[in-house]
């Protein structure tokens, strides 16, 4: 049992550090492009959405557009630059929408809802 623990320990260890140094070779401008074009394809997401499930969708339900995507991303850097309080906002709304999610009138929503098409 020790060693199986003692196993998944370091390969959690191990895998986390090569995921960090692969996003610091991501940089800048790979970074706008993931955000910006994998929203509006056919994943509906980044890679962290899709491995729980949750699409980004406009108010019919229909996949957002490459300019939503964008106008959504620039409002993520408006929601982090006054502390964050765009994404405390999705604890307290009904509707669990942060303030990027309102500026570019989208919701994150789950695969299995009633709501997706």
């Amino acid at each position: 049992m020790d060693e199986t623990v003692g196993l998944l320990h370091r390969w959690s260890f191990t895998s986390a550090r090569k995921l960090a140094i692969s996003s610091k070779r991501l940089g800048g401008q790979d970074t706008r492009l993931y955000s910006t074009v994998l929203p509006c394809t056919s994943w509906q997401g980044t890679i962290g959405k899709r491995m729980i499930g949750a699409v980004i969708v406009d108010e019919e339900g229909e996949r957002i557009s490459y300019f939503r995507s964008v106008l959504r991303y620039l409002a993520q850097i408006l929601s982090a630059l006054i502390l964050c309080i765009g994404y405390i906002m999705i604890g307290f709304s009904e509707t669990k929408r942060g303030l990027h999610d309102w500026i570019a009138s989208t919701f994150v929503i789950s695969k299995n809802s009633r709501l997706y098409p």
